[in-house]
């Protein structure tokens, strides 16, 4: 799937406010521009929405993911991984738990 194709993850972000679902496409478009060979997978379950890029096609190789909690209506941009990310400027929080 690439940038430009929408139509799945709009019809996923559907019962969401309209701010939530800029904020996920502005997130989504982010990641797209710095990762344009990667693939993205969206997946949901009953309480929440993501998507997530990977260089396959496989979950377990996901680097990133963007998730919408169903109830809590909260947006969470992650890295898996992030311990391992270079971080020169210390701008990252967290101690890689």
């Amino acid at each position: 799937m690439g940038k430009e194709e929408t139509k799945d993850l709009l019809k996923f972000l559907k019962p969401f406010d309209d701010n939530i679902i800029d904020l996920v496409m502005w997130l989504r478009e982010f990641v797209w521009d710095l990762y344009p060979q990667t693939s993205e997978l969206i997946y949901g379950n009953y309480n929440a929405v993501a998507v997530g890029w990977s260089p396959t096609d496989k979950v377990g190789h996901t680097f990133c993911r963007i998730a919408v909690g169903r109830s809590s209506k909260n947006v969470h941009f992650d890295f898996y991984w992030g311990s391992e990310l270079s971080d020169r400027d210390k701008i990252l929080l967290g101690k890689g738990n």
